[in-house]
């Protein structure tokens, strides 16, 4: 709950004029769902953005990283690294179902909704109370 609302400011744009699904939101269950062939690819890629990242560096080239927000959350077993411009997301999504595929397969625009504000695609907000609003 603690790292939930840490990623929640009461002053954000998302929470508007009117109530906000998470003002009075209670986490009652926390899972932790690993796929960890997924997992793999992730840091796999990971590393060669870092080695990519360090022979631009190498040869002179500036290489602009996003800052890490200061409302980023953190978990106690799990460090992001500011070198790849590593940050906490967050997906708001309306089924268990879609969830669970998602988590099995990650992420795949081609499966995307087709009628987002900006056109096709997968969207993140680095804000919960964002993504809470594309949940049901």
């Amino acid at each position: 709950q603690d790292w939930l609302r840490k990623a929640v400011d009461r002053n954000h744009a998302c929470y508007g004029p009117g109530p906000s699904k998470l003002q009075h939101a209670k986490v009652t269950k926390v899972q932790r769902i690993e796929a960890l062939a997924l997992w793999d690819i992730y840091q796999a890629r990971k590393r060669v953005m870092a080695h990519q990242i360090a022979e631009f560096k190498k040869k002179g080239f500036h290489v602009p990283l996003l800052k890490t927000k200061t409302h980023q959350p953190t978990l106690p077993d799990m460090e992001l690294d500011a070198n790849v411009s590593e940050l906490f997301l967050f997906h708001g999504t309306s089924t268990l179902d879609t969830a669970m595929l998602i988590a099995e397969q990650g992420m795949d625009n081609r499966v995307a909704c087709d009628s987002g504000v900006y056109g096709a695609g997968s969207y993140f907000a680095d804000w919960s109370c964002k993504s809470a609003q594309y949940a049901d």
